[in-house]
């Protein structure tokens, strides 16, 4: 009789023990779970605090550009508006872009390099002088305004539109000179790894004065190797070009 009374109590303690291991693996599974989502969430918010709004890759630029330029200023007033739109001349569709050569005797192409323009974003920067120009003054402080700006789209451009495979900023002209930097996506695989203050510290108001030079040297990098004298040509056969010159050759 004792057999028979001892065996359904182990069987209830082993039921009661199954249960309690069950509620343990649930929590469990529940926690891993919850921190699963935090840290998917933690991911998609770490590169930066603003993310642009817009369906299509040109309403995310526009709203990009809207986000950007309010902050660079110059005697407290936004150094310039910006247009996003495709690489355009006169309202045509530019066919592509090419860079010039040293000339060697006026022998061959004067082009060295050509590049898709399909992929490319152009940023139109205007300014509030005459002909969307710069002001007279300053242009030793605006001018590397402009190029941490064009940085800065840049970079949130090809973080948020992976279609995107270059950008270019034409800048306001200065004078009868018209510049413009060009930014390729492959040239940013490192930067996009990490977040954007990584880079760029982010400021609510900027400012020449305001760059550390650390930041300075950063914008320096990135971009002065990439600025251009640039003009836009039409060929005899009809095809439109960016020709984009090297400062200084």
């Amino acid at each position: 009789m004792a057999d028979a009374v001892e065996k359904p109590r182990r069987h209830v303690h082993s039921k009661g023990f199954l249960a309690a291991n069950l509620v343990v693996v649930a929590g469990f599974v529940g926690v891993l779970v919850l921190f699963a989502m935090l840290v998917s969430r933690g991911t998609s918010n770490s590169w930066s605090s603003y993310k642009p709004k817009g369906g299509d890759v040109f309403t995310k630029a526009q709203n990009m550009a809207d986000h950007v330029a309010p902050a660079y200023k110059y005697n407290g007033e936004p150094i310039a508006v910006v247009q996003a739109q495709p690489l355009l001349y006169q309202d045509a569709v530019v066919d592509g872009i090419a860079f010039t050569r040293q000339p060697f005797r006026k022998i061959g192409s004067p082009f060295k390099q050509f590049e898709p323009s399909g992929s490319t974003i152009a940023y139109v920067f205007c300014g509030s002088a005459p002909r969307c120009g710069l002001p007279s003054s300053g242009a030793q402080d605006t001018v590397p305004m402009l190029r941490r700006e064009t940085l800065e789209l840049a970079l949130y451009t090809f973080k948020y539109s992976p279609s995107v495979k270059s950008i270019v900023g034409l800048l306001p002209p200065a004078g009868n000179t018209n510049y413009a930097i060009y930014l390729r996506r492959r040239n940013f695989e490192k930067e996009l790894s990490k977040p954007l203050d990584a880079t760029l510290p982010q400021h609510k108001v900027l400012s020449y004065q305001r760059l550390s030079p650390v930041e300075k040297a950063t914008v320096d990098r990135l971009t002065m190797k990439n600025t251009y004298q640039s003009q836009f040509s039409q060929g005899a056969n009809g095809r439109t070009l960016l020709v984009l010159r090297s400062v200084g050759q």
